[in-house]
């Protein structure tokens, strides 16, 4: 939920027929929360029986939060503060699904990684099966483009940057002490179409690409 609206991830099993699936490993203290749901209304079960799969299922292995499987209900927002962060960063987040096997339950395990650069005003999160289009194109075109702003810079301003590029490895870490000009110019508006340019130029998945393993 932001301050503009409201997400329902898994909504054809939640509200349409009042399941839930599990994305934790039962222990002694889960009796009173499964008890709940079902005072509720909802069954409980592990995962998809393996007749409920299907690439239009909601629980499927790569998912982004906006798309054709969300619910999106938006809200009024007149005299409410404006988020700081846009609804196409949320919009395109990205995680996939993953199935954990114990000796008496299966569960789902969620993951995503997040991608920083400095040229992207924010974190973004995306999917392992997703990698090549982070890590080969967006890695490449952040790249030059920051490049390009590092020579906007007079020569203590590329000194300052060069010195905070290289205090840590983990770029989410560098940004926080990055404090860009104004002349600076971010490109997060631009990923969508990037990836939309992306996905249409690749082949066509197989039907197992969905299946989660």
């Amino acid at each position: 939920m932001t301050s503009s609206n409201a997400y329902a991830i898994f909504p054809r099993p939640t509200f349409l027929q009042y399941k839930t699936y599990t994305l934790n490993i039962f222990d002694e203290a889960c009796w009173s929360t499964l008890a709940k749901y079902t005072q509720h209304g909802w069954r409980t079960q592990d995962v998809l029986w393996e007749e409920e799969e299907s690439p239009y299922h909601p629980i499927r292995k790569l998912r982004r939060i906006g798309d054709h499987s969300t619910w999106k209900i938006s809200f009024d927002t007149t005299n409410v503060e404006e988020s700081s962060i846009p609804d196409e960063v949320f919009e395109t987040a990205e995680f996939e699904m993953f199935l954990s096997y114990d000796d008496c339950q299966s569960t789902y395990v969620i993951e995503t990684d997040i991608f920083s650069a400095f040229t992207l005003r924010y974190h973004h999160f995306f999917a392992e099966s997703d990698v090549d289009f982070w890590t080969k194109l967006v890695e490449d075109r952040m790249g030059r483009l920051t490049y390009i702003e590092r020579m906007k810079l007079d020569k203590d301003g590329r000194a300052a940057f060069d010195l905070v590029k290289h205090l840590t490895s983990i770029r989410y870490e560098r940004l926080k002490v990055f404090d860009a000009p104004e002349t600076w110019t971010y490109w997060d508006d631009e990923l969508p179409n990037w990836y939309k340019a992306w996905k249409d130029n690749q082949p066509k998945e197989d039907l197992a690409h969905w299946k989660i393993d």
